[in-house]
C-alpha cells in the first residue's frame, strides 16, 4: 500500500487532486479511487488573499488547477518526456510559449489537436500559466539569472554556468524549475542528462 504523507506545515504548499475530471463519465473506471489519476500540485496561487490592494488580484491570477478551466486536453505532466523540453521562454515578456523545433520532435499520445506545438500552447492557455503573478516571478528568477552570469563574466570565470547548474538544481525541484532550466539551456540539459532527470 502507498502512504502519501502531506504534512500540514508544508514549505512547498501542495494538494493532490484528480488529474482527469472525476465526473468522466466516458472512462470506465472509478477516477475517484484510482492511484493513477492522482498528482500531486502546487497552491496555483489560491493562497493568495485578495486584501485592498494585493499584488495580484484572483481569480485572473490563478493558474494550473486553480484555475478550474477544462482541463480535458493539456499536457499530462506524468507523461511528459523529460527531453527536449517542449517549451521556450521569451525573456522581454517572460511567458511561456511552446518549442516549435522540440514539439515537433514529439508526438504525444491521445493528443486531440493536430499537432503537439497546438497541444503545449493550449496547455499553458488551460493553465494560465502566463499570468502576472507568474510572468512576474519569471522575471525575478531572470534578473537573478543576468546578476550571475554578469558576476562571472566580469572575473572572467569560464565556470559560471556550471555553478550556476549546480546551484539551481542541487534541490532537484527547486521553485519556477523550468524557467531556470529554460534560462541555463544546454547547460542545464548537459546536467540533467547527466544526472538521469527523468521528468
Amino acid at each position: 500500500m502507498l502512504i502519501v504523507n502531506l504534512k500540514l506545515n508544508n514549505t512547498y504548499k501542495q494538494r493532490v487532486e484528480h488529474f482527469e475530471d472525476k465526473s468522466n463519465s466516458t472512462l470506465l473506471k472509478n477516477l475517484h479511487l484510482d492511484w493513477n489519476n492522482l498528482i500531486g500540485v502546487c497552491l496555483g496561487g489560491s493562497d493568495i488573499r485578495n486584501k485592498e490592494n494585493p499584488p495580484f488580484r484572483t481569480p485572473a491570477n490563478l493558474s494550473c488547477d486553480a484555475y478550474k478551466v477544462n482541463h480535458a486536453n493539456i499536457l499530462n505532466p506524468l507523461e511528459i518526456q523529460a527531453f527536449p523540453n517542449l517549451f521556450r521562454l521569451n525573456k522581454r515578456t517572460c511567458e511561456l510559449e511552446a518549442d516549435i523545433k522540440s514539439c515537433k520532435l514529439i508526438t504525444i499520445p491521445n493528443n486531440k489537436y493536430t499537432t503537439t506545438e497546438e497541444l503545449v500552447t493550449q496547455t499553458i492557455i488551460n493553465l494560465n500559466l502566463n499570468c502576472d503573478r507568474l510572468t512576474t516571478d519569471r522575471h525575478k528568477i531572470l534578473i537573478a539569472y543576468n546578476k550571475e552570469i554578469g558576476k562571472g563574466r566580469q572575473v572572467q570565470d569560464r565556470e559560471v554556468f556550471s555553478k550556476l547548474v549546480e546551484k539551481w538544481f542541487s534541490k532537484r525541484f527547486s521553485n519556477l524549475f523550468t524557467t531556470r532550466r529554460l534560462l541555463l539551456g544546454k547547460h542545464a540539459e548537459l546536467f540533467l542528462e547527466k544526472n538521469n532527470y527523468d521528468g
